[in-house]
Protein backbone atom coordinates (compact mmCIF):
# COMPACT_ATOMS: atom_id res chain seq x y z
CA UNK A 1 0.00 0.00 0.00
CA UNK A 2 2.69 2.45 1.21
CA UNK A 3 4.69 1.89 -2.38
CA UNK A 4 0.88 2.57 -4.14
CA UNK A 5 0.96 6.08 -2.61
CA UNK A 6 4.58 6.67 -3.27
CA UNK A 7 3.89 5.93 -6.75
CA UNK A 8 0.92 8.03 -6.67
CA UNK A 9 2.77 10.61 -5.35
CA UNK A 10 5.74 10.51 -7.78
CA UNK A 11 3.45 10.44 -11.02
CA UNK A 12 1.56 13.49 -10.18
CA UNK A 13 5.18 15.06 -9.33
CA UNK A 14 6.14 14.33 -12.50
CA UNK A 15 2.75 15.45 -14.42
CA UNK A 16 2.95 18.97 -12.62
CA UNK A 17 6.19 19.36 -13.92
CA UNK A 18 5.38 18.71 -17.39
CA UNK A 19 1.90 20.74 -17.41
CA UNK A 20 3.98 23.29 -15.87
CA UNK A 21 6.12 23.60 -18.99
CA UNK A 22 6.86 27.73 -19.82
CA UNK A 23 5.28 28.95 -23.66
CA UNK A 24 4.12 32.43 -24.65
CA UNK A 25 5.15 35.92 -23.47
CA UNK A 26 6.40 37.19 -20.08
CA UNK A 27 7.38 39.90 -18.44
CA UNK A 28 10.70 41.26 -16.60
CA UNK A 29 10.15 44.07 -14.33
CA UNK A 30 10.59 46.03 -11.25
CA UNK A 31 7.06 47.69 -10.73
CA UNK A 32 5.65 44.47 -9.15
CA UNK A 33 3.05 44.20 -11.54
CA UNK A 34 6.02 42.25 -14.91
CA UNK A 35 6.03 38.05 -14.28
CA UNK A 36 9.19 38.54 -13.44
CA UNK A 37 11.57 40.73 -11.57
CA UNK A 38 14.81 39.85 -12.60
CA UNK A 39 16.30 38.20 -15.54
CA UNK A 40 17.93 35.68 -12.92
CA UNK A 41 14.56 34.81 -11.37
CA UNK A 42 12.90 34.14 -15.06
CA UNK A 43 16.04 31.94 -16.00
CA UNK A 44 15.37 29.77 -12.65
CA UNK A 45 11.41 29.51 -13.91
CA UNK A 46 13.11 28.54 -17.28
CA UNK A 47 15.61 25.80 -15.98
CA UNK A 48 13.12 24.46 -13.73
CA UNK A 49 10.25 23.93 -15.71
CA UNK A 50 11.52 23.73 -19.61
CA UNK A 51 9.77 25.78 -22.24
CA UNK A 52 6.96 23.75 -24.48
CA UNK A 53 7.05 26.25 -27.44
CA UNK A 54 8.94 29.89 -28.12
CA UNK A 55 8.74 31.78 -25.03
CA UNK A 56 9.70 35.55 -24.94
CA UNK A 57 10.44 37.99 -22.42
CA UNK A 58 9.60 41.66 -22.26
CA UNK A 59 11.95 43.25 -20.64
CA UNK A 60 10.77 46.86 -19.21
CA UNK A 61 12.61 49.99 -19.39
CA UNK A 62 15.65 50.18 -16.69
CA UNK A 63 19.20 48.86 -15.49
CA UNK A 64 19.26 45.66 -14.01
CA UNK A 65 22.34 45.28 -12.35
CA UNK A 66 22.80 41.56 -11.98
CA UNK A 67 25.16 38.82 -13.50
CA UNK A 68 23.16 36.21 -15.40
CA UNK A 69 23.67 33.04 -15.86
CA UNK A 70 21.82 31.58 -18.98
CA UNK A 71 21.66 27.57 -18.21
CA UNK A 72 20.54 24.32 -20.11
CA UNK A 73 16.92 24.84 -21.27
CA UNK A 74 14.75 21.88 -21.55
CA UNK A 75 12.74 22.36 -24.77
CA UNK A 76 14.72 25.40 -26.38
CA UNK A 77 15.62 24.39 -30.09
CA UNK A 78 15.51 26.44 -33.44
CA UNK A 79 12.12 26.09 -33.61
CA UNK A 80 11.17 27.14 -30.02
CA UNK A 81 13.89 29.47 -29.11
CA UNK A 82 13.74 31.68 -25.27
CA UNK A 83 14.13 35.20 -26.58
CA UNK A 84 14.80 38.43 -24.43
CA UNK A 85 13.82 41.72 -25.45
CA UNK A 86 13.05 45.58 -24.92
CA UNK A 87 9.43 45.68 -23.98
CA UNK A 88 9.38 49.40 -25.81
CA UNK A 89 12.04 48.06 -28.88
CA UNK A 90 14.77 50.71 -27.34
CA UNK A 91 17.88 49.25 -26.99
CA UNK A 92 19.20 52.06 -24.59
CA UNK A 93 16.67 51.70 -22.66
CA UNK A 94 17.22 48.08 -21.20
CA UNK A 95 20.43 48.00 -19.67
CA UNK A 96 22.19 44.19 -18.05
CA UNK A 97 25.07 45.84 -15.97
CA UNK A 98 27.40 44.28 -13.58
CA UNK A 99 30.71 44.71 -11.95
CA UNK A 100 32.85 41.55 -11.38
CA UNK A 101 33.89 40.55 -8.28
CA UNK A 102 36.89 38.97 -9.20
CA UNK A 103 38.51 37.93 -12.29
CA UNK A 104 37.04 34.18 -12.17
CA UNK A 105 33.23 35.34 -12.69
CA UNK A 106 34.40 38.37 -14.89
CA UNK A 107 31.06 38.24 -16.93
CA UNK A 108 27.80 40.23 -17.24
CA UNK A 109 26.19 37.23 -18.67
CA UNK A 110 26.95 34.04 -19.19
CA UNK A 111 25.57 31.68 -21.65
CA UNK A 112 26.25 28.38 -20.59
CA UNK A 113 25.68 24.69 -22.79
CA UNK A 114 22.42 25.85 -23.86
CA UNK A 115 20.66 26.67 -27.66
CA UNK A 116 18.98 29.04 -29.13
CA UNK A 117 19.33 31.67 -26.99
CA UNK A 118 18.43 35.15 -28.45
CA UNK A 119 18.44 39.03 -26.93
CA UNK A 120 16.99 42.10 -28.91
CA UNK A 121 17.35 45.28 -28.79
CA UNK A 122 19.31 45.27 -25.28
CA UNK A 123 22.34 47.15 -23.68
CA UNK A 124 25.05 45.01 -22.00
CA UNK A 125 27.25 47.08 -19.90
CA UNK A 126 30.20 46.86 -17.60
CA UNK A 127 32.17 49.61 -15.75
CA UNK A 128 35.37 47.78 -15.16
CA UNK A 129 38.49 47.36 -17.33
CA UNK A 130 38.50 43.26 -16.43
CA UNK A 131 34.89 42.65 -17.22
CA UNK A 132 33.74 40.88 -20.14
CA UNK A 133 30.13 41.97 -21.14
CA UNK A 134 29.13 38.12 -22.76
CA UNK A 135 30.53 34.47 -22.16
CA UNK A 136 29.35 31.79 -24.24
CA UNK A 137 30.80 28.68 -23.66
CA UNK A 138 31.90 25.82 -26.10
CA UNK A 139 28.32 24.00 -26.12
CA UNK A 140 26.15 26.55 -27.10
CA UNK A 141 24.00 26.52 -31.22
CA UNK A 142 21.85 29.12 -31.76
CA UNK A 143 22.77 31.96 -29.89
CA UNK A 144 21.54 35.12 -31.53
CA UNK A 145 21.98 38.92 -30.85
CA UNK A 146 20.03 41.41 -32.62
CA UNK A 147 20.19 45.38 -32.33
CA UNK A 148 21.84 45.16 -29.28
CA UNK A 149 24.93 47.69 -27.70
CA UNK A 150 27.98 46.17 -25.65
CA UNK A 151 29.49 49.03 -23.36
CA UNK A 152 32.98 47.84 -22.28
CA UNK A 153 36.65 49.11 -21.68
CA UNK A 154 38.15 48.80 -25.15
CA UNK A 155 41.49 48.04 -23.20
CA UNK A 156 40.10 45.48 -21.25
CA UNK A 157 39.13 41.91 -22.19
CA UNK A 158 37.10 40.72 -24.89
CA UNK A 159 33.68 42.19 -24.75
CA UNK A 160 32.10 39.16 -25.92
CA UNK A 161 33.91 36.18 -25.65
CA UNK A 162 32.53 33.29 -27.57
CA UNK A 163 33.73 29.71 -27.59
CA UNK A 164 31.20 29.19 -31.03
CA UNK A 165 30.16 32.48 -33.20
CA UNK A 166 26.76 33.72 -32.22
CA UNK A 167 24.52 34.97 -34.69
CA UNK A 168 23.80 38.81 -35.32
CA UNK A 169 23.13 41.87 -36.95
CA UNK A 170 22.73 45.10 -36.07
CA UNK A 171 25.20 45.03 -32.87
CA UNK A 172 27.16 48.28 -31.72
CA UNK A 173 30.59 47.86 -29.73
Amino acid sequence: MIRKIWILAFVSIISLQLNAQLSGTYTIGKSGSENYSSFKAALIDCYLKGIVNTVTFKVSPGVYEEQVVVPYIFGAKVSTPVIFEAANGDSTSVILKYKPLSDSANFTLLIDATDYVVFRKMTFSTDTISGRLVEISTYCTGVQFYNCRFLGWKNGAELVYSAPYPAGYGNTY
